[in-house]
This record gives C-alpha cells, structure tokens and sequence, in this order.
C-alpha cells in the first residue's frame, strides 16, 4: 500500500526479507518487526507472504 508510512510484520521470515531488499527497520519491542515504507517495491515480485505483512501510518514503538 503506497499511501501508508510503515510496514509491520510479526515474522522473521519476512523481517529477514524486507532487510535483504534493503527496506529500513525501525526499532520496537521483540515480538514484532516494523520498517519504513519506501513504496519502492512490488511485494507480489519477491515472494513476500502478503498474509503476514500489513501497512500503517501509525509508528507503534
């Protein structure tokens, strides 16, 4: 979603590929992930689990 400024997800799977392609992680508490939205990349192309990411304009720290 290119309108929202975050990106959340609660696996480390896909924490592990946000950071492979280069995307900001953002610190929080351990048992989530959440990085900076860059809008740059389209999920569907690099075999990200869409069910386990969501969008937001709300930081949560």
């Amino acid at each position: 979603m290119k309108d929202k400024k975050f990106i959340f997800t609660y696996d480390k799977e896909v924490r592990e590929q946000l950071i492979t392609l280069g995307y900001i992680e953002v610190q929080t508490p351990a048992h989530f992930y959440m990085f900076v939205n860059n809008n740059k990349m389209n999920f569907a192309e690099n075999d990200i689990d869409m069910s386990k990411v969501k969008f937001t304009n709300i930081m949560c720290v």
